[in-house]
């Protein structure tokens, strides 16, 4: 089983400190070497932080076929525009850009331009193992030849682009089907993508509101105190109280967001909406 992102960023940090010519500098190494990754051969003399990487990426389950892997930044990034093709990666060219999540790459470029984004060089690449309101947190390897970290603000002056993989299994998220019902599936899909805990069920509901739930599959909503962070999520993006609860005024809401009739009630016709909307964020969830 391949490593899902929390796995392969322990993985990463466990090699914090590593120093260049030491026993397990070498075993990054000959790791990239058992791969010969575009028929590329390491030694453990050169530049190693793409190397590095790779190396995870390779001890994470993963090949060339699912992941971009090199010693080389230019061909990470042309192996995530090829990826990208078949649904298993996405090569994001804006240095502003806030969604990129621990596991994912950062390209760096250390003579970009004081304005504008830098599109043509690279120079550097880590993995982001966290994720914090001002920035990213980013360990690397060949940082003054070891393992280090490196905290970078949003917006980074230096940042060439990033390298968002899909993990676990590496493959393409489908599309869901628009049915107009609102189950597991699709409740999912919505955590994946509003970053909640996936486990496919709205929970925390007040019972007086189930009746204007027909859209919505009964076995999928739990009722009690709490609320949802999914609907905490939903209510956040639509701009109503963030109370977790899943009332009228919040589903109302959500139809005025997504263009439809305003009744205040999650029927067949909300459900289709809001699969259709999921479907349209498909690059989001990559």
């Amino acid at each position: 089983m391949a490593y899902t992102r929390t796995q392969m960023v322990e993985l990463a940090l466990s090699y914090n400190g590593v120093k260049g010519g030491s026993a397990r500098h070498k075993n990054i190494i000959n790791t990239f070497n058992s791969v010969h990754p575009h028929g590329e051969h390491m030694t453990y003399t050169r530049a190693w932080c793409a190397t590095f990487v790779t190396a995870l990426l390779i001890k994470g389950g993963y090949s060339p076929k699912t992941m971009p892997m090199s010693c080389s930044c230019a061909q990470l990034i042309r192996d995530t525009k090829a990826l990208e093709k078949k649904g298993l990666a996405k090569w994001v060219e804006n240095d502003a850009w806030r969604g990129a999540e621990p596991g994912d790459l950062v390209i760096y470029y250390w003579y970009a331009p004081k304005t504008g984004d830098c599109k043509k060089y690279t120079s550097h690449v880590g993995m982001i193992y966290k994720v914090t309101s001002k920035g990213y947190e980013v360990i690397e390897g060949n940082k003054s030849n070891k393992v280090g970290k490196r905290s970078i603000p949003f917006d980074y002056r230096y940042v060439r682009g990033f390298c968002h993989l899909h993990y676990s299994g590496a493959k393409p998220i489908g599309k869901l089907a628009v049915d107009g019902v609102f189950g597991k599936v699709s409740i999912k899909r919505a955590q994946q993508y509003f970053k909640t805990s996936p486990d496919g069920y709205i929970s925390g509901q007040n019972r007086k509101y189930r009746k204007y739930y027909k859209g919505i599959d009964s076995r999928c909503v739990k009722f009690g105190s709490g609320g949802s962070q999914l609907v905490t999520a939903i209510q956040h993006l639509v701009k109503v109280k963030q109370t977790g609860v899943l009332d009228p005024a919040t589903i109302k809401a959500l139809q005025h967001y997504l263009g439809i009739v305003e009744d205040g009630k999650w029927g067949r016709k909300t459900s289709e909406a809001m699969q259709k909307w999921l479907n349209s964020k498909l690059e989001v969830l990559i």
